[in-house]
Parts: C-alpha cells; structure tokens; sequence
C-alpha cells in the first residue's frame, strides 16, 4: 500500500472518529493497566499531528504511538459493542499510521 492510499484511508478514518461519540460506558476504565481514556487521547494527538503534517511525525510521537497501538491491542479483546467500534477504528488507525512511517508491517 502507498503513502497516498494509506493517507486516503487513515483521513476518512479520522473523519469518521471525529465525529464519533467516545463510548461513556469506559469513561475512566482500565483494562490490564491501560487507561482507555488516555489511550484515546494521545492516540489521537499523534495522528491528528501525522495527518497535519503531511505524514511525518517526531520520534517522541512515534514512540507514543507505538505505545498506543500496543495498548489498543491489548484491550480490544476485553471491548464489545459502541466501544469495540471506537477503539478498533482507533487501533485501525495507529496501525496505518505507523505503516506509513515504516514502523509496522502491513
């Protein structure tokens, strides 16, 4: 996939998360030491940087991103429902981002 398809696609994601509701129902929840309210905070800041900046981003938000994904993979399991939808797009769009720096294999 190239750096313009995974664009195109990490951007509708990102619409499409802005205009999402964050789920309540995991309003100050942790799963395995995760805090889903952080996870989805410094997510999405080093993606909205990402796409701001025309697919680069600094070494510090990459290592945060990194960190992010893992944590996504580690509590999607535990999520159903609206939540489930919100984090997996999240996850979703961790990964494409961190492809497209060559940080993530496809």
């Amino acid at each position: 996939m190239t750096l313009i398809r995974n664009m195109e696609d990490l951007q509708l994601l990102w619409d499409a998360h802005e205009g999402a509701t964050f789920p309540s129902a995991v309003a100050g929840e942790e799963i395995e030491g995760e805090d889903l309210v952080s996870l989805d905070t410094f997510a999405a800041g080093c993606i909205d940087s990402f796409l701001l900046k025309r697919g680069s981003l600094d070494e510090g938000r990459i290592d945060t991103l990194a960190a992010c994904f893992s944590g996504l993979t580690t509590v999607l399991p535990h999520l159903t429902g609206d939540a489930k939808n919100y984090y997996s797009r999240l996850h979703e769009m961790c990964r494409i981002t961190l492809v497209s720096l060559g940080r993530q294999k496809q």
